[in-house]
């Protein structure tokens, strides 16, 4: 879910929004009217982000308007087809992000560009890589700015550039592994989220850093040492924002925060318990965004906020 002014854009599997054909990508106002954008995307879409009038997706993608796009592609949000940037990648890419002129994806692919190895290249906006990155001997779920140039990064692996790195490592600024920071998680990393020096981690886990922490943590962005910060699910975390003293997270949990939780809650940043926000959704919830007093929420429920 991406949301740019009064549209709000989607990405999944899904081929129909209100009734409407409209293949794995939409834009939806915020009053709830499907728009007439409509790039007809042949496959998932898995992650979104814009850099002005240019949306940039990723997923399992061959085609974007019956032209030719490879896992990754830009798209131009008035026109709804794709701009002439098109970087060669060579299998399904998970996450999607922009920073300045660069374009950061992370999944399963083992090249992109001119860039060879699996990992995390970084493609300019012309479509051709910078540097030599890291290389990931799995998968890469997620990617977040360390907010100095650097990147961490989670997923399925256990090695970055030849080194021992379970699920979860840090990038520096030139693209090559962080050797002093490696707090390991024990299985699957699915989101990330960095606020100031604190790194909160969800996934499939049952410990990080050495610490027993069920599917949730947080962790110094400059040690990897887990804080004290322990709210406990039951199941699966999927998707974590961070804003002020509030936790949103979604996923598969049933209990969180010492709390019935189903799937969606709000977790107090300093205890880790449950705040009474409650929505209650029926299935999981797979994808989380804020905006203003606003949260949209993405998943496999058909019922949430008792709607």
């Amino acid at each position: 879910i991406l949301r740019v002014g009064s549209t709000v854009y989607i990405g999944g599997a899904f081929t129909q929004v209100n009734g409407v054909t409209r293949n794995r990508l939409a834009a939806i106002s915020t009053t709830g009217t499907l728009e007439g954008f409509n790039p007809d995307v042949n496959s998932t879409v898995s992650s979104i982000t814009n850099n002005g009038t240019t949306l940039y997706i990723a997923g399992s993608f061959t085609t974007v308007s019956s032209q030719s796009r490879s896992f990754i592609a830009a798209i131009d949000t008035l026109t709804g087809l794709p701009t002439s940037w098109k970087p060669s990648v060579n299998a399904a890419a998970n996450s999607i992000s922009v920073s300045s002129n660069n374009v950061y994806t992370g999944g399963t692919f083992l090249s992109a560009g001119n860039f060879s190895g699996g990992g995390v290249p970084i493609v300019l906006t012309t479509g051709l890589n910078v540097g030599t990155f890291a290389k990931v001997n799995g998968t890469v779920n997620a990617v977040v700015s360390d907010g100095t140039g650097g990147w961490f990064i989670g997923g399925a692996f256990t090695e970055v550039d030849g080194m021992a790195r379970n699920n979860i490592a840090h990038l520096s600024s030139d693209g090559t592994l962080d050797a002093n920071w490696n707090p390991g998680a024990n299985t699957t990393v699915n989101a990330l989220f960095r606020d100031g020096t604190t790194l909160y981690v969800g996934g499939a886990f049952a410990t990080i850093s050495s610490q027993s922490r069920a599917f949730i943590a947080a962790l110094d962005t400059t040690t990897g040492i887990a804080t004290a910060w322990n709210p406990t699910s039951n199941a699966a975390v999927s998707s974590i924002i961070v804003n002020g003293a509030n936790v949103f997270v979604g996923g598969a949990f049933t209990t969180i925060g010492g709390q019935t939780r189903n799937r969606i809650a709000i977790l107090d940043s300093t205890t880790g318990l449950a705040t009474a926000w409650n929505p209650n959704s029926s299935a999981t919830v797979n994808t989380l965004l804020l905006s203003g007093g606003t949260i949209y929420v993405g998943g496999a429920f058909t019922t949430i906020g008792g709607q």
